[in-house]
């Protein structure tokens, strides 16, 4: 009943494991290109999410119009800008989270869906080691989703528990 000290985990903390993963590229930035190159990561996923977020807002049927005017509500944002000047984990799992959604609905359209579907749970995988509680949001998301297909009619229950699986392989190899 006894677990040994080598396999003993913190699970009260996993603040530190949230942020490994951008703390090892802002390391690398600081340590070849300087203090202030580190920012540059943020402006990268800050610019990657504003396409992402209108391919999706195609996905949701969005008009021309709208799909033009989130790019620049986002930009305008002073929330979104701070951000982005700042180097937190909220842009990366931003990035990360809206790229893995575009996958798994690009996934719907595509032939080759395996290879989509490990790229979005590997997507979710980064996603959610930068948030934990990200792993909550892509479930209840999954679900839904899932659900909304099979009431469709558009893919019977074998073929949503084989797509969960596709997103698991996904996401639990790249988030170990």
């Amino acid at each position: 009943w006894m677990i040994p000290r080598r396999f003993a985990f913190d699970l009260e903390n996993t603040f530190v494991a949230s942020l490994f993963q951008s703390t090892i590229e802002y390391s690398v930035m600081i340590q070849i290109f300087g203090d202030q190159s580190a920012r540059m990561i943020s402006w990268l996923f800050g610019v990657a999410t504003i396409p992402f977020g209108v391919a999706l807002a195609r996905y949701a049927g969005a008009s021309k119009l709208a799909r033009r005017v989130l790019p620049v509500l986002l930009l305008t944002s002073t929330a979104f800008l701070d951000l982005m000047g700042d180097g937190k984990v909220d842009l990366f799992s931003t990035a990360y989270s809206l790229a893995a959604v575009y996958w798994l609905l690009e996934a719907d359209t595509s032939r080759q869906k395996r290879i989509f579907f490990v790229l979005s749970g590997g997507l979710m995988g980064y996603a959610c080691i930068l948030r934990p509680q990200n792993v909550f949001l892509f479930g209840v998301f999954v679900i839904i989703h899932s659900i909304q297909q099979w009431l469709a009619g558009e893919f019977r229950v074998s073929e949503i528990l084989r797509r969960a699986g596709w997103l698991s392989i996904g996401a639990g190899g790249l988030a170990l």
